[in-house]
């Protein structure tokens, strides 16, 4: 749990009217009940872990996170479903549905958004050409990488750049 990590509630109402409750019996006429104001309390904080087992984050499995390191270490590289799946120790079927379960895309669709992330930083450098750029994200073929990017970010890497520039 990370200290300052800020708890969206699905039913703000909820968490609303306790806090009302607890501010009723502590401002109210009468003397305020430690017994009513301790279940409203714990009403309270047990509302709040059920939105935080709601919204809870999955681990990711140790063979998982492991992979997903190296692709994250390799984006360049030209990866197969076999290695990766033996970094993992699994089948490739199993590998990629696990891998799916556990970030919402293939292994393949991870690489790629990998890839098209590092060109866009790399278009920023102005000293690489395009070429280079194409090289250094795994793309040896310009066109390869013109067409990618092209499908990813709705206009070529030049486009992009210029905008890039525009904008300063």
């Amino acid at each position: 749990f990370v200290s300052d990590m800020a708890i969206t509630f699905s039913r703000p109402d909820v968490m609303e009217e306790y806090l009302l409750k607890i501010y009723k019996e502590l401002t109210g006429a009468y003397q305020p009940d430690s017994i009513i104001l301790e279940n409203l309390f714990h009403c309270m904080l047990r509302e709040m872990k059920r939105t935080l087992d709601e919204t809870a984050v999955p681990v990711i499995p140790e063979r998982i996170f492991r992979v997903k390191s190296f692709i994250e270490k390799n984006p360049a590289k030209k990866l197969t479903l076999h290695r990766l799946a033996s970094l993992a120790g699994l089948s490739v079927p199993h590998f990629c549905a696990e891998f799916k379960k556990c970030l919402a895309v293939s292994p393949v669709e991870y690489q790629l958004r990998l890839r098209f992330e590092l060109a866009k930083y790399l278009l920023g450098n102005r000293n690489l050409n395009i070429t280079e750029i194409a090289g250094q994200t795994g793309c040896g073929d310009i066109f390869q990488f013109s067409k990618m990017f092209r499908k990813r970010a709705g206009q070529s890497p030049s486009d992009f750049r210029s905008g890039l520039f525009r904008n300063r």
